[in-house]
């Protein structure tokens, strides 16, 4: 199996590993005050711990691959850079990133649209409420307006996303991929200075202060940039420093674990992250140089079904579960509990969305490739 076999066997691999993920990140499943009391550790300390490991370091990571393999796939075996080169990705990415980011945000307000005017009757009201006042265009780009965080330099950078809460992440690499020609030229004048500067920057969390380019994005987009551009492939580059980083990627966890919520923990959190990236990826090609496991073409584009569609079953699917545990379970605070709610929420929301994935392919499978940007194995 040649690199560029076994990478591209690995990026299908890690697709709906990593759409679960982001299932995980968005359960909001972590308990008040939940910072762990390491000298009092009792059971809901090891149900935070457990929160953390999975949705913040496991799931964590989800994201920032997401753009790794974005920007290597964007440049993948590239023969010449040009205009016109430019112009045929960009037009591709119209119809596999643009028009399913539409597609889904509208989707997601007319849901919650039905949704209230089941609850209050009044559908003039809801939809005034959802799209009055100039607010039809922020369901694109920031109508859930965040706290957003500061740099290390004292100035504030939003995080705000659309109605569908996880396409800030579409939305984010529709304008990274926008600006490939700055890239393409940064690396090829500058090399991997760009990638450095980049990673510094978004360790320090210094970027842009608009929406569309967090520092996450610019940084993991344009290191697997760099890559395929300098014809290094991920597996060539990555896995022989798999004990390396792996190792260090443990140590920077378990240093997330033991300060989180403290001061400058975030600086920690986020070079776990880039060990951890590099990571998730060395463990998925070892898998795959070890069992070369033959992925479902199907499976594959599930992926961006269940990362784009989990936020509208996963309340619903949450509620009744978390009324059971405090309701019939005779102990809603054991950490086994916690724990088997928190597994089981996940897993009710990823066959929920496999499920209407499933009904759409049968059904409708036109315009599923509609939604899904008629995405297919390379």
């Amino acid at each position: 199996m040649t690199p560029y076999e076994a990478e591209s066997k690995t990026i299908d691999l890690l697709r709906l590993p990593l759409a679960i993920g982001v299932i995980f990140i968005h359960m909001n499943m972590k308990v008040h005050g939940n910072m762990v009391h390491w000298t009092d550790f009792g059971s809901m300390d090891a149900y935070r711990v457990f929160a953390i490991v999975v949705a913040d370091n496991l799931a964590g990571i989800a994201v920032p691959l997401f753009f790794l393999f974005s920007g290597y796939l964007f440049f993948y075996k590239l023969k010449e850079w040009n205009l016109q080169v430019y112009k045929q990705k960009m037009k591709k990415r119209l119809v596999s990133l643009v028009l399913p980011y539409m597609l889904f945000n509208l989707l997601a307000v007319i849901g919650l649209i039905v949704n209230s005017t089941l609850i209050n009757h009044d559908l003039m009201l809801n939809l005034h409420s959802w799209l009055g006042d100039g607010k039809f265009l922020r369901i694109f780009w920031n109508m859930h307006v965040t706290g957003g965080m500061n740099s290390t330099l004292g100035y504030h950078i939003p995080m705000d996303t659309p109605i569908n809460v996880p396409l800030w992440f579409i939305r984010d690499l529709i304008m990274v991929s926008a600006c490939t020609p700055l890239i393409y030229w940064l690396i090829s004048k500058f090399g991997r200075w760009v990638v450095i500067v980049l990673g510094v920057c978004f360790v320090a969390y210094i970027g842009l202060p608009i929406n569309g380019f967090r520092p996450n994005a610019c940084f993991f987009f344009t290191f697997g940039a760099y890559l395929s551009i300098n014809k290094h492939t991920l597996a060539e580059t990555l896995y022989p420093h798999r004990y390396t980083i792996g190792v260090l990627a443990l140590l920077l966890m378990a240093a997330d674990i033991r300060l989180d919520g403290m001061p400058h923990e975030d600086i920690i959190d986020r070079l776990y992250l880039i060990c951890g990236v590099i990571s998730a990826f060395n463990v998925g090609l070892w898998f795959t140089l070890h069992y070369q496991p033959r992925i479902s073409e199907v499976l594959g584009q599930s992926s961006f079904f269940v990362f784009a569609t989990h936020t509208l079953p996963l309340p619903y699917l949450r509620r009744p579960i978390e009324w059971c545990k405090d309701n019939i379970w005779t102990n809603s605070s054991n950490a086994l509990i916690c724990s088997g709610q928190f597994l089981l929420v996940a897993a009710a929301t990823t066959l929920c969305c496999l499920s209407m994935f499933g009904f759409l392919l049968w059904a409708c499978p036109s315009m599923l490739n509609v939604l899904i940007g008629k995405r297919k194995r390379r």
